[in-house]
Order: C-alpha cells, then sequence, then structure tokens
C-alpha cells in the first residue's frame, strides 16, 4: 500500500519534520552545523547516526546506526563522488539510495529493482513528499538521516 508523507527542512538545515497529513511523526536533528552525527525519532523510536568518518582503507564515509540501547544495526556509506549511498543492514541486506538525475532533487531509495521510498523535493525549497512504497520504520529513518545530511 503507497502512502505519501510531507517533510520540511528548517533554515538553516539542522532538522526535519516528517508529517502524515499535518500530524508530526518523526523528526531528525543534527548535532551542530559541522557534525553529521544525528538522532532520528519516528513513531515513538530512537535512532541514532554517528559518523566514523574516512578510514585509510575507505574510499567513503561510514556512519553507524545505533538504536536507543546502544545496539549497531547497520551503516550507511555514502559514496564520495557519486550522488548515492549504500546501506548495510545486519540480517537484512543491502539497499543503496540514488539521486534520480543528474540536477535532480529527486532520491530513490530500493533493495535490488524493488522501489521502498521515493523522495522529491523542488530545487531551492526546504519542503517535499516521500512516496512509502513498502512499509518499513527503519528504512524510513534512514532516507529521512540521508535527505537531512547529504
Amino acid at each position: 500500500m503507497k502512502q505519501e508523507l510531507t517533510f520540511s527542512k528548517n533554515f538553516w538545515g539542522l532538522s526535519y519534520e516528517l508529517k502524515n497529513e499535518d500530524h508530526i511523526i518523526g523528526t531528525a536533528k543534527r548535532d551542530s552545523g559541522f557534525s553529521k552525527n544525528t538522532t532520528v525519532k519516528l513513531n515513538d523510536k530512537t535512532f541514532y547516526f554517528n559518523s566514523k568518518g574516512l578510514a585509510p582503507e575507505q574510499s567513503s564515509e561510514q556512519i553507524d546506526i545505533y538504536t536507543e540501547n546502544a545496539t549497531i544495526i547497520g551503516t550507511v556509506s555514502p559514496s564520495t563522488w557519486e550522488s548515492k549511498a549504500t546501506i548495510f543492514l545486519n540480517d537484512v541486506g543491502v539497499f543503496t539510495f540514488n539521486r534520480q538525475g543528474m540536477f535532480s532533487e529527486d532520491w530513490e531509495m530500493s533493495f535490488g529493482s524493488e522501489s521502498i521510498l521515493s523522495f522529491k523535493k523542488k530545487v531551492f525549497s526546504q519542503k517535499g513528499t516521500v512516496t512509502v512504497h513498502k512499509q518499513d520504520d527503519l528504512l524510513l529513518v534512514i532516507g529521512m538521516f540521508l535527505m537531512l545530511c547529504y
């Protein structure tokens, strides 16, 4: 079942709200303007994204995903040179988050060829829509983080 949600960033780009109709169902907040460490809340659950930075053996940044009880449940690896990220979830698999066109503000999260989430944002706008093709709160949380920080 498809679901349409809306999102908006604050003026400074440090926080983000996700709404279902007029009800706030989720928030994402960066620790500071210089940090990608972020706290995301959705439906009474809290997740933390902590950047490890670049390691010598890596060509991209690695970000660990933690639950409220400090358990690592996966990692996000944004590409340094391309507009995409690879998401590794323990016991689930690998997902991709790709920009849909060179100058587009549209992003798609997928598992193989299956579309999970579609984010659409107008250029020079802080607002947009999320189409949820497959309901999964954790993937929606990861999408919120990526839209806030990248």
